[in-house]
């Protein structure tokens, strides 16, 4: 059971430093979304939003940061 506990501890501090960071992009006025990359096509009944750069630089940040927390752990 000490697992799971340091588990979800785990994952609930991952969740509250995504949020902390969304959070400073937003007060920073950083262009989430609007980065190079990031492709939105709008048609006559549609808007199709596509934040492919965004969505990489999220991802890369995420793995960063749960593999210092996963060392850590050990």
């Amino acid at each position: 059971m000490p697992s799971i506990g340091k588990g979800l501890l785990l994952i609930g501090l991952f969740f509250l430093a995504a949020g902390a960071l969304f959070l400073i992009a937003g007060k920073l006025s950083l262009p989430l979304g609007l980065l190079p990359g990031d492709m939105i096509v709008r048609g006559k009944r549609f808007v199709l939003y596509a934040p492919i750069t965004t969505m990489l630089l999220v991802s890369l940040a995420a793995s960063a940061l749960l593999t210092l927390l996963i060392r850590w752990m050990k």
